[in-house]
């Protein structure tokens, strides 16, 4: 009788919860395979490790990224991109991580179409919110992507705040108030209070500027309390 293998899955599985708690994230790659072999995890398990190692590698690629020159970015991260399996490609968290990786990168017309494509068959709100901080050059094409979108989902407060970031950055001062009012009467969120006192600010209303910003805190103090303890 092999005991080997019984006593190898417990020691993988202490060094996979350690790594974890380590953040040793090429560590954990390294043992991946052998936990994969040894059925430590089941295969759900599996695959939400994958994506998070997926993501983790992603996000380290980004910062060694930006020690490049600008033009050699962009190849650097599709070349970890491209060496990713299909179905760990397919997973809307590992493309926010690749789109928000091309945006801290400088390469906001490259992450523009990989989103674009992405929430054409998933729709994934880290995404939506995404989409409306790209900077980039054709913003009426932009704004028709959101409009179509805002065809099918009106009621979506992170597509409503991304629409009012975008109508903002093309200067519609009132149609990006009205956007981010539509978003925050949908879902009382930080980010479009703070918006909206940006904006209020912006325009010489003050007063309103101070009540959304104040909102804006207050919303920000209620997120935290959860994590108490």
């Amino acid at each position: 009788i092999d005991i080997k293998m019984p006593r190898q899955a417990a020691v993988l599985d202490l060094m996979h919860h350690i790594y974890i708690a380590q953040k040793n994230w090429r560590a954990l790659e390294d043992i991946f395979p052998a936990m994969r072999k040894a059925k430590v995890l089941s295969n759900v398990e599996f695959e939400a490790l994958e994506v998070l190692l997926a993501c983790e590698k992603m996000q380290a690629q980004s910062v060694q990224s930006k020690s490049l020159l600008i033009a050699e970015r962009l190849p650097a991260l599709q070349t970890l991109w491209k060496s990713y399996s299909r179905s760990v490609q397919k997973r809307p968290a590992v493309i926010a991580a690749y789109a928000q990786a091309l945006v801290e990168n400088y390469q906001d017309q490259e992450a523009e179409i990989i989103v674009r494509k992405a929430l054409a068959n998933t729709w994934y709100e880290p995404l939506v919110s995404l989409y409306g901080r790209l900077q980039v050059k054709e913003i009426h094409n932009q704004i028709r992507t959101l409009e179509g979108w805002l065809k099918n989902n009106p009621q979506d407060p992170t597509l409503l705040l991304s629409m009012g970031r975008v109508m903002l950055r093309n200067q519609q001062w009132e149609l990006a108030r009205e956007y981010f009012q539509r978003s925050l009467n949908l879902q009382k969120s930080m980010e479009a209070s703070m918006e909206l006192s940006n904006l209020m600010e912006r325009l010489g209303e003050h007063q309103r500027a101070n009540e959304y910003y104040r909102l804006s805190v207050e919303l920000a103090g209620q997120h935290q309390e959860p994590n108490k303890g």
